[in-house]
């Protein structure tokens, strides 16, 4: 029985690691063939040395490099603001008030009231939470409420 000889596995292991998600399968795929070519040329000492030499190559390559930075990011990410991009948003917003006048101004309205109520709350909440913060012993602060019965009504002070 012959014993099949395979691609070193620690090179495999290290270009893998080395190029994480950067989708390598064709170019793994493509130097373990040449190994297996260069059995049929070559001892398998040398078919291994250029096996690793190979890994090193395309783990130092512009390719890989290339791969791992594209599988960083995906696909709809983008790290600058394209103006033409952002103009054409604009032209395309302008002619749908222009062409939807009564929807856009119902929609402008409801989109102003929203943020001034939700601009009120904010300060509301605000203004709630820090009551009487400016003392210096704050944490010693007690409200006093008083309830009375005053003729037939109920009253707090």
């Amino acid at each position: 029985m012959k014993k099949e000889i395979k691609p070193p596995v620690l090179a495999d292991r290290l270009f893998e690691r080395y190029c994480r998600n950067a989708q390598i399968e064709d170019l793994h795929g493509d130097v373990e063939e040449l190994f297996y070519l260069n059995l049929k040329t070559m001892p398998i000492w040398k078919a291994k040395v250029y096996y690793w030499r190979q890994v090193f190559s395309l783990m130092f390559s512009y390719a890989v490099k290339r791969r791992k930075k594209n599988a960083s990011t995906h696909a709809f990410a983008s790290h600058s603001i394209n103006l033409g991009m952002v103009s054409n948003y604009f032209l395309i917003a302008s002619r749908s008030l222009v062409k939807n006048k009564f929807f856009s101004i119902i929609n402008i309205i409801g989109l102003a009231v929203g943020m001034s109520v939700c601009l009120l709350l904010i300060s509301f909440f605000s203004f709630i939470t820090t009551y009487d913060d400016f003392h210096a012993e704050r944490n010693n602060i007690y409200r006093v409420i008083s309830k009375t019965n005053y003729k037939t009504e109920l009253k707090e002070w």
